[in-house]
């Protein structure tokens, strides 16, 4: 699996490279490869996912509390 490919499921947090989980059948999920440090040399598109960073790291604080 690819890192550019690989999903978390938020609702289950399986990690997966499809677009519908395989463990629950969930949509409701986020590339890993947008949380890492990446270089900046490469060609990624990940500032893409700036906003939605944020919003899924605020979701997973409310699920933990």
């Amino acid at each position: 699996m690819k890192l550019e490919h690989t999903r978390l499921c938020i609702d289950c947090e399986t990690v997966h490279d499809g677009y519908v989980c395989p463990d629950c059948g969930s949509r409701q999920q986020f590339p890993i490869a947008a949380w890492l440090d990446r270089d900046k040399d490469r060609d990624c598109d990940l500032h893409v996912y700036t906003a939605e960073v944020i919003e899924l790291e605020n979701i997973f604080r409310l699920k933990e509390a």
